[in-house]
């Protein structure tokens, strides 16, 4: 079974191609999705040594991602520490969860940041979506309630696009009037006949 990666800077259209992927039978690993529920669960009580109780939410107990996104994106040093209690974490619930799907061609993992965590070391093709800047954060504030400011923070602790298009194998465009689906196709098509 061929082990893709899937990533793309904030707001580049990650999860809109996954869906894609998905409605032709491809499972996909959403390594942040995951990472969500560690962080609730097996991941709680280091992360809550590391950053202090004051990133609950008051109300369920749970850790508030906004909380701590704002106070780790504005400290490189913290945002290490996090993210190396997540992301063992989220590389063993991968490793499982790929022992369900080993009689498919191809399966997917999704990550954000799947070159700036090494993950992509243990991939076998990476895709990256690529989309202007200024769509990306478009599209992030009309879903989310983040800032600006805070968007630049996560962008300026990711790569940049020319250093992910020039890291990946494949690259998806996402910039509205690309053929998303059509490209997603192509691409589905190639991984059947090529290494099928």
């Amino acid at each position: 079974m061929l082990k893709i990666g899937l990533t793309g800077g904030i707001g580049s259209g990650k999860s809109t191609v996954s869906r894609i992927f998905k409605g032709l039978g491809i499972p996909c690993f959403e390594a942040d999705s995951v990472s969500k529920q560690l962080l609730q669960t097996t991941c709680y009580t280091p992360i809550l040594q590391l950053l202090g109780h004051d990133i609950l939410d008051k109300t369920t107990n749970k850790i508030d991602t906004h909380k701590m996104a704002i106070r780790i994106f504005s400290n490189g040093d913290l945002l290490q520490k996090v993210n190396k209690i997540l992301h063992p974490a989220v590389q063993y619930a991968y490793t499982q969860w790929l022992h369900e799907y080993s009689y498919l061609p191809y399966t997917l993992k999704e990550a954000a940041i799947l070159f700036e965590s090494g993950s992509y070391l243990q991939l076998d093709k990476i895709i990256t979506i690529s989309a202007i800047e200024s769509v990306r954060i478009e599209r992030v504030i009309r879903r989310n309630t983040t800032t600006l400011q805070e968007i630049q923070k996560r962008i300026a602790n990711q790569w940049t696009e020319d250093q992910r298009i020039q890291a990946a194998d494949y690259v998806i465009y996402n910039n509205e009037k690309d053929q998303l689906i059509q490209q997603v196709y192509q691409l589905h098509t190639h991984f059947l006949t090529v290494y099928a």
